[in-house]
């Protein structure tokens, strides 16, 4: 988002980071709720959190692994790629899941996160 006010910006970004904590906490909590559409939401903004969703990478990693929705099996590793590098204990693991579509889609997703095995540890 632009402004022409410099100082309204600031007071924007301010406001989302004191309230990050709160609005994590509400995705954490979400990423448990019953309702798919719930999860979903709460994913995809895992996701676009970056570094700060790390703390949800364990449970986005269950969800790629065993919930009942295919869509949402997708969509937390592309959160969990989405949250960055950080994330590689992860991922690491969802390529040898004996879902097939789940398996390759963490495959692709260290793929496009360019990581080899040697940066793979020096990243840690």
């Amino acid at each position: 988002m632009t402004s022409e006010n410099p100082e309204a910006e600031l007071d924007r970004q301010a406001l989302l980071v004191a309230l990050a904590p709160t609005i994590l906490s509400g995705l954490f909590g979400a990423l448990e709720h019953e309702d798919p559409t719930a999860r979903h939401i709460a994913i995809v903004n895992l996701g676009r959190t970056g570094e700060a969703g790390l703390a949800a990478a364990a449970r986005l990693a269950a969800i790629a692994r065993h919930d009942p929705e295919i869509d949402l099996r997708r969509e937390a590793v592309t959160a969990l790629r989405d949250i960055g590098l950080r994330t590689l204990p992860w991922l690491l693991p969802l390529v040898q899941v004996s879902e097939a579509e789940i398996a390759d889609l963490a495959r692709k997703t260290l793929q496009d996160l360019a990581v080899t095995p040697r940066q793979r540890v020096e990243k840690l």
